[in-house]
């Protein structure tokens, strides 16, 4: 068994560790950040894994907010 299909079974979001349902695979800016609820994709990363109010970010709008640091540098 997969350890998406584990936690997805648990119901638990392994960040907040509460029961949820809405629990899955996130992505931020295109690349996998983990498996969350949707309210720790949100408060956990700047495009909220595109569940917020902004859609998921763009590799451009990654490099535009962070200066130096490129997409390849950080992924």
């Amino acid at each position: 068994m997969s350890y998406l299909q584990r936690v997805l079974d648990s119901g638990e979001c392994p960040k907040c560790h509460k029961k949820r349902n809405d629990v899955d695979e996130r992505y931020s800016y295109g690349v996998y950040a983990g498996v969350m609820c949707v309210p720790c994709a949100i408060s956990g990363f700047r495009d909220g894994c595109g569940e917020g109010k902004q859609p998921i970010g763009t590799r451009a709008e990654y490099e535009a907010d962070n200066g130096p640091h490129t997409y390849d540098d950080d992924y």
